[in-house]
C-alpha cells in the first residue's frame, strides 16, 4: 500500500447513478493512492456466494432485480471486512478508505456517519470527500447494456442483476434518490466535487486523483452553482 502519496482525505465516497462506473474508477486509483477499497456491493454479492441464508435475505430484498438493500445488511458486510482488515492492521484510521456504493439514500448518509465512519477513524465533526461522477441516466443505461454485452461475448459470469429490464429499472429508479441524497450531502456541507464522467476514462481518473490529492487544477464544477436537478438528469 501506498502511504507516502499525500491525500486530501483520509475516507472518500465515490457517488452516482449505477453503472457510472464507480467500480472501476476506484479499483484503478486505490492501489496508486494506498486507499483501501470498500465496494458495498462487491462485498454483498462474496457474502452471497458463501452463505446460502444471506443469499436467500438478498434475494428476498430484490438484489437480483436492482433494488437498494436494506443497510442492515450493508452495514453487517463493511463492518466483517473492517474486522478482517483489522486483524491485519489493529490501528485501522492508519488506513485509507474509498467507499462505493454506500451510501444511497439520505438516510444511509447518517448512518454511516453513526456505525461505520467511527469504525476508520472518523470523528462526529468530521466528514469524508464526495466524488461525484456525474453522468445523463441514458448513458449510464448504455454502459450498464455494454457491460453485459462484453461480459457475453468473453464468455465470464453475467451478473444476476445485469439483466437489461433491470439495467433500466435500476437507472431510472435511482434518479430521485440520486438527486436527494446529492441534495442532502451538499446542504449537509460535506465537500461534494462534481466529475464529468462522459471524458475518457484516462481523464476521469485523472480528475479524480487530482480531487483526492488536492494536487494540480482539474475541470471541476462547484455544486452549489449548480441545478441538483440538471446534475441528475
Amino acid at each position: 500500500m501506498n502511504i507516502r502519496q499525500p491525500v486530501r482525505y483520509g475516507s472518500a465516497y465515490v457517488f452516482g447513478f449505477p453503472f457510472v462506473g464507480k467500480t472501476k474508477l476506484a479499483e484503478a486509483i486505490c492501489p496508486e493512492l494506498g486507499y483501501v477499497h470498500l465496494s458495498s456491493g462487491e462485498l454483498l454479492r462474496a457474502r452471497r456466494t458463501v452463505d446460502p441464508a444471506f443469499d436467500k435475505l438478498m434475494k428476498e430484498q430484490g438484489q437480483d432485480n436492482g433494488a437498494n438493500v436494506n443497510f442492515d445488511q450493508v452495514r453487517e458486510v463493511l463492518e466483517a471486512e473492517l474486522k478482517r482488515l483489522a486483524s491485519e492492521e489493529p490501528v485501522l484510521d492508519r488506513r485509507r478508505f474509498l467507499f462505493d456504493g454506500v451510501p444511497r439514500t439520505m438516510a444511509q448518509v447518517d448512518l454511516m456517519k453513526r456505525f461505520i465512519l467511527p469504525l476508520v477513524g472518523i470523528g462526529p465533526e468530521e466528514k469524508p470527500g464526495v466524488v461525484f461522477l456525474k453522468l445523463a441516466s441514458e448513458l449510464c443505461i448504455q454502459r450498464g447494456l455494454g457491460r453485459r454485452a462484453q461480459a457475453e461475448a468473453e464468455g465470464v459470469h453475467v451478473r444476476s442483476d445485469d439483466r437489461e429490464e433491470v439495467i433500466k429499472a435500476r437507472v431510472q429508479r435511482s434518479r430521485e434518490s440520486v438527486e436527494d441524497t446529492l441534495n442532502y450531502l451538499i446542504k449537509s456541507e460535506y465537500p461534494v466535487h462534481v466529475i464529468d464522467a462522459s471524458k475518457p476514462f484516462d481523464q476521469v481518473l485523472a480528475d479524480v486523483k487530482i480531487v483526492l490529492t488536492n494536487s494540480g487544477s482539474a475541470a471541476l464544477q462547484d455544486p452549489r452553482s449548480l441545478d441538483i436537478r440538471d446534475l441528475c438528469a
